[in-house]
């Protein structure tokens, strides 16, 4: 899977490794976040009960080794976020 640099880019591509049943993704991934790490995407194809649409809900783990931010830096600047 290709890897881009810009901040936000990511990739996306199906989990072959994925079993029937299981809980891991149906899509997994990588983003380049602001400080230049790369980290792991999660993403699960739903469907809205009421309308039958299809949407996709996700997931970032963040690796904290390859990170230059700690767990709590991250979460206190996802705290002063101004909504």
């Amino acid at each position: 899977m290709a890897r881009y640099k810009e901040i936000g880019s990511f990739t996306l591509g199906k989990n072959t490794y994925k079993q029937e049943g299981d809980k891991t993704p149906d899509y997994t991934g990588t983003i380049t976040m602001e400080d230049g790490s790369q980290q792991r995407l999660g993403a699960w194809l739903q469907t809205n009960g009421k309308t039958g649409e299809k949407f996709f809900s996700g997931k970032i783990t963040i690796d904290t080794e390859s990170s230059s931010k700690s767990t709590s830096e991250v979460v206190s600047e996802v705290e002063d976020i101004p909504f």
